[in-house]
């Protein structure tokens, strides 16, 4: 993202946030476009991409890991083209791993991701 379109369109945050996404994530958030608030942000020692400072998507071991709603996440888990995600002994039921080498749309499911955390964020003063 930042090599196509430098720091316009980021958060201050973010521009001050470590260049550490990696090429994939790079690319998503190039895909996504420039103007929304993507900010980059780790979790579970992974690099991501946030907005409003929550996270909606990450690389976990091989997989892009999203915040979806959780219809979603059971949908793609039935079809096979996902798997439950979560720490040791708690799945994460709003989070669901897509592996990098399966045929599916990760621009069209971060995009969903993008959408469903920022209608989750409260406006200031609420």
């Amino acid at each position: 993202y930042r090599k196509a379109h430098g720091d316009a369109g980021l958060t201050m945050a973010a521009r001050r946030a470590p260049r550490s996404l990696t090429a994939g994530m790079e690319a998503l958030a190039s895909m996504l476009g420039p103007g929304r608030g993507i900010e980059p942000k780790s979790m579970l020692n992974a690099a991501g991409l946030a907005v409003s400072g929550k996270v909606f998507a990450f690389e976990h071991d091989g997989a892009l890991v999203l915040k979806l709603p959780r219809d979603h996440v059971e949908g793609l888990v039935a079809s096979g083209a996902g798997r439950s995600f979560g720490t040791p002994g708690r799945i994460m039921k709003e989070w669901v791993a897509v592996p990098t080498q399966r045929p599916v749309d990760q621009a069209a499911l971060a995009e969903a991701a993008l959408e469903f955390v920022a209608r989750s964020i409260k406006p200031a003063g609420r």
